[in-house]
């Protein structure tokens, strides 16, 4: 039986541009989250199966899923008796980026913006929009709820209130905390919010915060541990409403 084969595979520039890497690790994570994304959505495959999408070696694609996962690009899931893989997770995710940023104006990576979207005008880059500076003027009420946002989320980051302490604590190990913990300083280069941070790996799923901290590094943005608090406590209020 003839092998399903992607039409394409998507690689993260952040993973084309980290030159600890190699050619090969791109692809691999293509086929990855080519896989995530069937079906099944997940991606139970064998070193084998992915070594013969990319005409690769068995052993080529183990190194390149160890450099991947050793950068936190994926999350390979053991079976904690057999010690077996059980899956392999992306930890990058395409997302479509909004053209105004809350938090800071600095603009992002300069993305062209798709010409289907331009209703015949000259193509523009994406950017990080102030408020202010919006095409659809925001009403008093929009902008005075904007404005409790940002001061919401500023006083979070110094440790005044956060809706994420309205959420059950996860079922972590001291261990898996401190390791979490030590992935969200070093990405965000920030040890003065760590009490905040200490929060977020007790409320927030390991997952949600890589794929923040991905989409992060990705940006470039400025004051990036005020967007990741916007995105954490974005999380914090969506949960709290299913409770």
């Amino acid at each position: 039986m003839q092998s399903i084969l992607p039409d394409f595979l998507i690689t993260p520039s952040v993973i084309i541009q980290d030159e600890s890497l190699q050619p090969l690790d791109g692809y691999v994570f293509g086929v990855v989250y080519w896989y995530k994304h069937q079906k099944l959505e997940k991606c139970v495959a064998s070193n084998a199966q992915i070594g013969k999408l990319l005409n690769a070696s068995v052993s080529g694609v183990s190194h390149s899923l160890t450099r991947l996962a050793r950068k936190n690009y994926i999350k390979v899931v053991l079976n904690e008796e057999t010690n077996q893989r059980e899956e392999i997770i992306p930890l990058i995710s395409f997302t479509k980026r909004e053209e105004i940023e809350i938090l800071d104006s600095t603009p992002l990576h300069n993305r062209a913006t798709p010409l289907a979207q331009n209703n015949n005008k000259t193509p523009t880059l994406n950017r990080a929009t102030p408020l202010a500076e919006s095409s659809n003027t925001p009403s008093s009420n929009e902008q005075q709820n904007n404005k409790n946002n940002i001061i919401r989320i500023n006083n979070t980051v110094n440790g005044n209130e956060s809706v994420l302490k309205k959420l059950p604590d996860l079922p972590l190990s001291r261990v898996e905390k401190q390791y979490l913990l030590t992935i969200i300083t070093n990405v965000l280069k920030d040890n003065h919010s760590r009490s905040y941070y200490e929060l977020v790996v007790c409320k927030v799923p390991e997952q949600k915060i890589r794929e923040a901290l991905s989409e992060i590094k990705q940006d470039g943005a400025n004051s990036a541990e005020k967007v990741f608090t916007y995105k954490m406590e974005q999380y914090g209020l969506t949960q709290t409403k299913k409770i």
